[in-house]
């Protein structure tokens, strides 16, 4: 029983080092920023103002395009994600209907 109980928990503690280190690995690579600075201090304001009623949302991704050589003449930041998020009044459901950003496409007249 000491054996099995020393393999179980070596292999426990390999299972939470591994979730640490993934967890650490891709945790480093996203960027955080304080969004509401000093709004936060009126956060419960704003919080009563929609707990009312239901919330929608308008979410935008951004592509800077940053690194990017050779790959045609088009430079600047895009919105590689547009989507639209209604969440009830009760906070128990919520829809997401995705606009997606290459939607109007020029296709020549004619040909094969």
């Amino acid at each position: 029983m000491v054996a099995t109980a020393v393999v179980l928990l070596v292999v426990a503690g390999g299972l939470v080092g591994g979730a640490w280190a993934l967890d650490h690995r891709y945790e480093v690579k996203v960027t955080h920023e304080d969004l509401l600075g000093p709004v936060a201090a009126s956060l419960p304001v704003i919080e009563s103002h929609f707990a009312s009623g239901p919330l929608n949302l308008l979410l935008l991704g951004s592509d800077s395009r940053a690194g990017e050589t050779g790959k045609g003449t088009v430079s600047g930041q895009r919105s590689d994600t547009i989507m639209l998020v209604h969440i009830s009044a009760q906070r128990d459901k919520a829809t997401v209907i995705s606009i997606p950003r290459d939607s109007y496409v020029h296709i020549p007249a004619g040909g094969s």
